[in-house]
């Protein structure tokens, strides 16, 4: 920050301490700052709104942002990055944590029976388009970049090593180790395509799921019903990865959901998940090259909420925060 930023963050935070030690409006200047709900920058709104009567006409409420301090209304900008407005994100993740709640353990709406239904935690990477600068960690400590002991170069010539222990804020994390070697524009059409990719491989979890069992799709469809809520996160090197929280509900005659049959649980599902994975791909847009899919790298393990409500809103948290998270871990 420089000098010049300094003063002037100085001298508006002089300006609000005696606007608000005013005694004939300080009082008012602060429900007016209330309204922001600490947003770092919040909407500033001008003018008039008045609410009538729709059968008689007659205005029975109206509002001038003119009798407002500086004429203006504040309102939250309601920005869900943390890096840009930590207020506003905070509030988006507190959503986001109610509503993954309901979905582990009932609620809004949602049945409370849906605590004791399968549930699988997912986490679906991009593939490699080329070394990249990182973090690696082994045995409790953290180990060198790119070690390289036999000097392996690039088809370009130039040294796939590192032997650097880069620190969490080094700005070269996600880099490419060459910049010839490094796929941007296939980077670039993965993210595009992955939405089309996701739901391509829950068509195949699907169909996992009835090849499993040995039933057909069709009467699968009929006893069970997989959910899902996603959370997507980039990574430094400007891929997106999915963070996905899957359910299996048995639907009854009357829509209700209720819990699947017994044959479907939580572990068929993460074989489900697991099968799909290397199975769905999405034509490139060059039909020489191959198809996007998903990276080697992935996790599905199987949840266990016998821990009740502590356990499901831990569980919560965590796929709440990547909607807010401002960093971009490799």
């Amino acid at each position: 920050m420089t000098a010049t930023a300094e003063r002037s963050e100085l001298r508006a935070a002089r300006e609000i301490v005696a606007r608000l030690n005013d005694p004939e409006t300080g009082e008012r200047y602060e429900r007016w700052l209330e309204r922001a709900r600490g947003c770092r920058s919040p909407v500033r709104l001008r003018g008039v709104s008045r609410e009538a009567d729709a059968s008689t006409g007659k205005v029975v409420r109206e509002f001038a942002s003119e009798g407002e301090p500086d004429g203006v209304l504040l309102t939250p900008c309601g920005n869900r990055r943390a890096c840009v407005c930590p207020a506003c994100s905070e509030v988006y993740r507190g959503d986001a944590g109610q509503l993954v709640s309901a979905g582990l353990r009932g609620g809004k709406g949602v049945p409370d029976s849906v605590a004791g239904h399968p549930l699988v935690f997912a986490t679906f990477t991009a593939p490699s388009f080329g070394p990249v600068h990182t973090i690696r960690n082994g045995g409790g400590k953290q180990l060198a970049c790119r070690p390289r002991g036999r000097g392996e170069t690039c088809p370009h010539g130039r040294s796939l090593a590192c032997n650097l222990r880069h620190a969490e804020d080094d700005p070269c994390l996600g880099e490419a180790i060459c910049l010839d070697c490094f796929d941007y524009e296939r980077c670039a059409l993965w993210n595009l395509n992955v939405g089309r990719l996701f739901k391509r491989t829950k068509t195949y979890v699907e169909r996992e799921l009835a090849r499993q069992v040995g039933y057909t799709q069709k009467a699968t469809r009929s006893m069970v019903r997989v959910s899902y809520v996603k959370v997507a996160e980039f990574q430094r090197r400007g891929v997106v990865h999915f963070h996905v929280l899957w359910r299996l509900d048995g639907v009854d005659e009357d829509g209700q959901l209720v819990a699947p049959p017994a044959e479907f649980d939580a572990q068929l599902l993460a074989d489900a998940i697991t099968a799909a994975m290397p199975k769905s791909t999405v034509p490139a847009e060059d039909e020489r090259k191959d198809p996007y899919a998903w990276g080697t790298q992935h996790e599905v393990r199987v949840l266990d909420l016998e821990g009740g409500p502590r356990e499901a809103a831990r569980v919560a948290g965590y796929i709440a925060k990547y909607t807010t998270k401002p960093k971009f871990p490799v």
